[in-house]
């Protein structure tokens, strides 16, 4: 049978393990919100909350590790100190590298990135700048059809290639909260008087839309996840510049007019 002051010590330490660790997961948590990795896991307008829950930690652990001695229960110590294990040693790297033919985690835009104009020129023409989200908006709004200021311009999108036999889209991920609600969002696309990339390559696309032709596509037979594809219009691509994902490479935002999130 534990002596008094053996069952004291134990309490005590108790009581600071669960504090010290509270603490360390604190800082793990303050760590996403200060560097360059908050993106791997939640959108990053969700930063104050973040930040909010590292002080709630650790102000949890201070309290837990100043508390009065309690019965020495090393459980939930032990499960913090697993928890802090995995963050620490796990890292957002092993499950979030680079698969072939996908995009690559980088960090988050510059400030000369963010301030690129909204509009651009090719071929002595004006392309205006926009993500593939904001795209599929303009053309599912409610009387879309009659936006002629809109559908008729000249749009730069970016995005991954995916081809079928007969299909081919460009897509891109939304990201509203997390990778749990994360959704591809994409067009059809076609290539007139170009070549089409090959699947899994990261492109710049200069085109326009085109209204389609109810029951005139063919079936989409693409071997790729879930996605969402626009039914009413293609993308109708003039010339394709391949380059490497944005930083990052997910939408995390959307404008209704320009200058829009590219």
């Amino acid at each position: 049978m534990k002596s008094p002051r053996v069952k004291a010590v134990a309490e005590r330490l108790c009581g600071l393990a669960e504090g010290l660790c509270l603490a360390g997961l604190a800082g793990s948590v303050f760590s996403l919100y200060t560097g360059n990795t908050l993106w791997y896991f939640v959108n990053p307008k969700y930063q104050t909350l973040v930040l909010a829950t590292a002080a709630g930690m650790a102000t949890l652990g201070f309290f837990a590790a100043l508390s009065p001695p309690r019965p020495a229960r090393f459980s939930r110590p032990l499960i913090f100190a697993m928890l802090l294990g995995l963050r620490q040693f796990g890292g957002a790297e092993a499950f979030l590298s680079p698969k072939p033919g996908g995009g690559v985690l980088s960090e988050p835009k510059t400030a000369v990135e963010q301030a690129a104009p909204s509009r651009t020129t090719w071929d002595g023409r004006e392309f205006v700048r926009i993500n593939v989200g904001e795209l599929y908006d303009i053309c599912s709004a409610k009387g879309a059809d009659k936006r002629t200021d809109k559908l008729s311009l000249n749009y730069l999108v970016q995005g991954f290639i995916q081809r079928g036999k007969q299909n081919a889209v460009i897509y891109r991920t939304a990201l509203y909260c997390c990778f749990a609600d994360a959704t591809a969002v994409s067009f059809r696309i076609r290539a007139d008087k170009t070549a089409l990339p090959e699947t899994g390559i990261w492109v710049q696309a200069y085109g326009h839309l085109e209204k389609t032709k109810p029951g005139k596509l063919p079936k989409l037979d693409l071997d790729a996840g879930f996605f969402t594809v626009n039914p009413d219009y293609i993308f109708v691509a003039e010339h394709f510049e391949e380059t490497s994902a944005p930083k990052p490479p997910f939408m995390f935002e959307w404008h209704t007019d320009e200058p829009y999130a590219f």
